[in-house]
């Protein structure tokens, strides 16, 4: 695989990943091990995604 077509793949990956994650209905199961088996991207960056994504899930309850 080209390191073109290689990039293009875990662009993908991360941009399906923070669709999932904005759209889940609950957090709380997902872990970076878990999220590293479906998603091809670097668990540094799975870590990342998923405390963005549970620090905005706070914050939109917080506000309800």
């Amino acid at each position: 695989m080209t390191r073109q077509k290689e990039a293009m793949t875990v662009a993908s990956a991360r941009a399906q990943l923070k669709a999932m994650l904005a759209n889940a209905r609950s957090l709380d199961r997902f872990t970076v091990d878990t999220l590293a088996r479906s998603y091809r991207v670097p668990p540094r960056e799975i870590e990342y995604e998923l405390m963005v994504a549970r620090q905005k899930r706070e914050a939109l309850d917080e506000r309800r």
